[in-house]
């Protein structure tokens, strides 16, 4: 599993859109700054910030800089898993959970990229792991910590916590036991609200926001077809980040939900209890359009799965039964449909930007960036400064595109420009232009004759 990760980061894929864009912002911004909410449409938690920022200092500006607080988060997922299951199960289950987790293409791509989704994973494992693992009491001094930075390092941190809470709060009431040690639930809470208060109040509500997530929301209580419909292909999406959306992965995930559950309400009911009210509280703050019910987003509530996973393969009896080796074939198939759609073997490439920029590196031809292009090319020309060839960049949109006179290249991003119409008519108006397209590289026009070999 190290040796993944590790490959992963040693391969130095090229930033996307999305990291390039942190990264202008940890790069550009003062420590105080990242406190505030950040530019270029981008959030992120400023400890996570602060986190990156320190290692490019020790490191440099490279790929693999950036990344390593999300790989050094995925090494305490890891740890937290296999703790919470080590109680009931055998080392070789624990590490055959880890495997099929790091395997996943979703978890495997945010473990190894510059964003936080990989850190809301580990605190959700490490906060299950301190109150749902071991006999040992819970060192209150890690506790107090934990409740004071979580919510500055995880956004996502507040349902954790919250869930956690609920259920100890519940548990000390039914048994009768102190209250004293829920101080991690206020003091946790207040420093929510002072992040809250600096940071994230200023995001909430925005426009932009809920136009382009409107999609993103669920309808708490639906009332016709089409909400019920909405909330359904949300919450197959969600099944889907376990293998893909085929009837088989489905068939897999239905699976090890259900005799995960059967399993741990019998061997842990308190788990069982936290993990649903995690998902009740994720499914009410969607519905209130307080957070995105988005595959990204929703990575931490997917370690929900893997411990269902993992009691799926205890079994109820800890006997070895047809359900037992049930589970086994369905994780073996879950682990084959995952290669398929992104074997671990590759890296995990989005948009090649550095094959382009080597091909453009043996001509002296300027250079136009496209809007969803840019933030990576301003990254390797401004940032890491891998390129120290002059260059004349300019950042367009797709209308723009038709106003340049003679264009050498227009490098853009997969992604764009979503409008087929805006691209042709571009095309139209470029007299003289030739069309190079590689569906693994980002796209870009050249003025000049194109020959067999270009």
């Amino acid at each position: 599993m190290a040796a993944i990760l590790i490959y992963q980061i040693a391969a130095q894929r090229s930033v996307f859109i999305d990291e390039a864009n942190l990264i202008r912002n940890i790069y550009e911004k003062s420590w105080f700054q990242l406190l505030q909410p950040l530019a270029y449409e981008q959030y992120c938690p400023p400890l996570y910030a602060w986190l990156v920022k320190g290692v490019t200092i020790v490191l440099g500006h490279c790929e693999a800089a950036y990344r390593i607080v999300s790989l050094c988060a995925a090494g305490l997922t890891i740890f937290s898993l296999r703790g919470i299951l080590r109680k009931h199960t055998r080392p070789v289950i624990s590490l055959s959970i880890s495997l099929l987790l790091i395997t996943n293409p979703y978890m495997l791509r945010y473990f190894t990229e510059c964003k936080q989704y990989s850190m809301d994973v580990a605190l959700t494992t490490l906060w299950l792991y301190l109150y749902h693992s071991s006999t040992k009491p819970t060192h209150s001094l890690i506790v107090l910590v934990l409740a004071i930075v979580s919510p500055w390092l995880s956004m996502a941190s507040v349902f954790v916590i919250a869930a956690v809470g609920l259920i100890d709060l519940y548990q000390r009431i039914t048994h009768r036991g102190s209250m004293r040690e829920l101080y991690y639930i206020p003091i946790s809470a207040l420093s929510f609200g002072i992040y809250y208060w600096i940071n994230l109040r200023h995001s909430i509500g925005l426009d932009y926001l809920e136009d382009v997530h409107a999609k993103y929301f669920v309808e708490l209580l639906p009332t016709t077809m089409q909400a019920l419909s909405h909330d359904g292909r949300l919450v197959l999406d969600w099944l889907a980040m376990s293998g893909n959306h085929t009837v088989v992965s489905m068939l897999c995930t239905m699976w090890f939900l259900l005799l995960g559950g059967r399993v741990m309400q019998e061997k842990s009911p308190r788990l069982l209890l936290t993990l649903a009210a995690l998902m009740g509280l994720l499914w009410v703050a969607c519905g209130m359009h307080l957070y995105l019910w988005r595959p990204r987003t929703l990575l931490f509530s997917q370690i929900v799965f893997y411990i269902c996973v993992g009691y799926s393969l205890i079994g109820m009896r800890d006997r070895w039964s047809w359900t037992r080796y049930m589970s086994i074939g369905c994780m073996m198939i879950l682990l084959v449909i995952c290669q398929g759609r992104q074997p671990v073997w590759k890296a995990m490439e989005i948009t090649d930007y550095k094959r382009a920029f080597a091909q453009m590196d043996q001509r002296d031809l300027p250079v136009y960036a496209a809007a969803s292009a840019y933030p990576s090319v301003y990254y390797y020309l401004e940032i890491k400064k891998s390129y120290a060839w002059k260059i004349d960049l300019r950042h367009l949109a797709p209308s723009e595109l038709s106003e340049i006179e003679r264009p050498s290249y227009v490098l853009r991003g997969a992604d764009w420009p979503k409008e087929l119409e805006v691209w042709n008519r571009a095309m139209n108006d470029l007299d003289g232009t030739s069309l190079l397209s590689d569906d693994a590289v980002d796209l870009w026009l050249i003025t000049n004759p194109v020959s067999e070999m270009d």
